[in-house]
């Protein structure tokens, strides 16, 4: 199996920090944030990556020229099209069966990883946590484990589970990213594609 890491984005509500660097490459714990999610990844048990990079890209290929994480790691830059959807489909081809597909300025553990992996059924598989707030997230609306519509910051939230970019997926979700079209900020968005998808619990995120 491998795993489909979302780097390609600038990170514009970090800045100063994304003005010289992906929001991915940003240091936590002396190491930068991709470097965490490869390698919970790989003690999740997947030890191949396609690495979608875009914004500065030569600061992620630079680091990991250098760095080895004892990972298969594969490079691929995002067309123009813009957003998380349109990231993913960058990996078209790349990918047989299923993989993971995680956000690569995501710190999370290997055993929400694995949950998820073990959860997935078919199709599209997303991670959920439950939040005090849910009007300052993506939230799903749940219907018997499935995910019925996905709200971005509601002001009437139908539930409090949150998205946390985590997902299992299915060659088949590719025609599906294929066919979304733009949303209000320009952007193809992978939750155009999660109605549907099975959800799943997640502690310890």
């Amino acid at each position: 199996m491998k795993a489909v890491i979302l780097a390609a984005g600038e990170g514009k509500r970090m800045h100063p920090l994304t003005h010289t660097r992906p929001k991915a490459m940003v240091y936590a714990a002396g190491k930068p944030l991709l470097w965490h999610v490869l390698h919970e990844v790989k003690k999740a048990g997947v030890n191949e990556a396609i690495i979608i990079v875009k914004y500065k890209k030569e600061k992620i290929l630079e680091y990991f020229a250098a760095n080895d994480l004892g990972m298969k790691l594969e490079f691929v830059e995002q067309g123009d099209k813009y957003g998380t959807g349109a990231a993913v489909l960058a990996a078209k081809g790349r990918v047989q069966g299923s993989f993971l597909v995680i956000a690569g300025d995501l710190v999370t553990e290997s055993a929400v990883i694995k949950k998820v992996m073990q959860a997935h059924e078919g199709g599209v598989t997303a991670a959920a946590k439950a939040v005090d707030n849910p009007k300052h997230y993506g939230i799903f609306e749940v219907k018997d484990g499935r995910i019925a519509a996905v709200e971005e910051k509601p002001e009437a939230p139908k539930g409090n589970l949150a998205n946390i970019s985590i997902y299992m997926m299915d060659e088949g979700v590719f025609p599906l990213l294929e066919a979304i079209t733009p949303s209000l900020r320009g952007e193809y968005e992978i939750t155009d594609i999660l109605r549907g998808g099975k959800c799943v619990q997640a502690d310890g995120f």
